[in-house]
């Protein structure tokens, strides 16, 4: 299947899973989720190994966070795994994945001077959206949440430093590059975010399908988006 072909397929199954998610809100009923969400991160997985043959080191760490991401696609899957345990392996498979894309971002012969060095202040605003997004949850203080506060607040601090390492790559990739994956790592990070609010705050009180129709989107496109913007670096460093 040619890589056009599969992001289609990509989006497609996106669309597919969205009406699952829609139907399991109206009939308790979540095989659609089921059926489709499991071939979300093998379709891009397979993708991303078309268009760079996987190898290099970078590639190979990009493959490999995408394989945790599909573990963490798993482990939440709705109506299946229900308990913290299960949450907190979800969790630990995303925080390797983001950990992973870390490495990507910052082991990969980038050339030029980091921008977080002469614009430190960069930092500050992601700093002041993760200290919020925790002192929102503990005032909240829902049900579960005190057990789980610790691994969350790491989580937050990875996914925040992976946004970091993102914007640290301007001017040492090409543009183009650069713009695709910040985007997907910040549509990424308020991914996740809707997912703590969703679980952890009465945000969305019992709509919390409204939440996970926007969890999807945002989290298959950022997971997209990075992928592309890396698969431009890739070829820009063989040209």
């Amino acid at each position: 299947m040619k890589p056009k072909h599969l992001v289609i397929l990509l989006f497609a199954l996106l669309v597919l899973e969205m009406g699952g998610e829609v139907v399991y809100d109206l009939k308790d009923t979540p095989f659609g989720i089921w059926t489709f969400k499991p071939f979300l991160m093998p379709v891009l997985m397979f993708w991303y190994f078309q268009e760079t043959k996987a190898n290099t080191a970078f590639d190979k760490i990009i493959l490999v966070s995408l394989f945790f991401s599909w573990w963490g696609d798993n482990f939440l899957m709705p109506a299946i795994f229900k308990t913290d345990v299960n949450f907190l392996l979800g969790l630990g498979s995303f925080l390797i994945a983001h950990v992973l894309y870390i490495a990507g971002f910052v082991k990969t012969n980038l050339e030029g001077k980091p921008i977080l060095k002469s614009s430190p202040y960069l930092i500050l605003p992601f700093v002041l959206f993760v200290v919020g997004l925790m002192c929102l949850l503990f005032q909240e203080d829902m049900p579960g949440f005190r057990e789980m506060s610790v691994p969350v607040m790491v989580y937050a601090t990875v996914i925040m430093v992976m946004a970091l390492a993102a914007i640290n790559r301007k001017g040492r990739v090409n543009p183009e590059s650069f713009n695709w994956v910040l985007v997907g790592a910040l549509s990424f990070m308020l991914s996740d975010t809707l997912i703590a609010l969703s679980r952890f705050t009465t945000l969305f009180g019992d709509q919390i399908f409204i939440a996970r129709l926007m969890i999807m989107p945002l989290y298959v496109l950022g997971q997209y988006w990075i992928a592309k913007g890396c698969v431009l670096q890739h070829k820009a460093q063989l040209s």
